[in-house]
């Protein structure tokens, strides 16, 4: 049986870069199958968390990116509440524990010791996640 006969979205065949600035076609097939995103929901739900993001005191006078937005929406298939509360918790994590979230720089990633133990594959899967090895006790 197909996965088209069976209703859900096939993976790509092809092997995905690291670095993309694009979402491969059956990714936005997945979107609009899976999450019924279009680009009228998207934006009604936008419009209202940035909304939401305003009168929340944690978050007001902060210009967040969409494409951060998004990520949230998507990941509470839609529901605005939640991505809200997510959103939420996340700066008050930041506030609470300020190092939790902070990013290495890629610098820090690429010297020759780290390399030892963290390799980040040039390719993605065919799901489009990014592949990270850590190799523990290598020396």
């Amino acid at each position: 049986m197909s996965s088209e006969a069976s209703g859900t979205t096939s993976f790509s065949n092809e092997t995905l870069p690291f670095k993309m600035k694009h979402l491969p076609d059956f990714v936005l097939r997945k979107l609009k199958e899976e999450l019924k995103e279009t680009p009228e929901t998207k934006l009604k739900s936008l419009l209202e968390l940035r909304k939401m993001l305003r009168d929340e005191q944690l978050t007001s006078g902060i210009d967040f990116q969409e494409d951060f937005l998004v990520q949230f929406l998507r990941h509470n298939k839609y529901d605005v509440g939640k991505a809200f509360s997510y959103i939420r918790n996340t700066f008050r994590l930041r506030r609470k524990y300020p190092l939790c979230l902070v990013s290495l720089p890629d610098e820090y990633i690429l010297t020759k010791e780290l390399t030892k133990m963290i390799l980040v594959l040039p390719k993605r899967c065919p799901e489009g996640c990014t592949l990270v090895i850590l190799r523990f006790g290598k020396e």
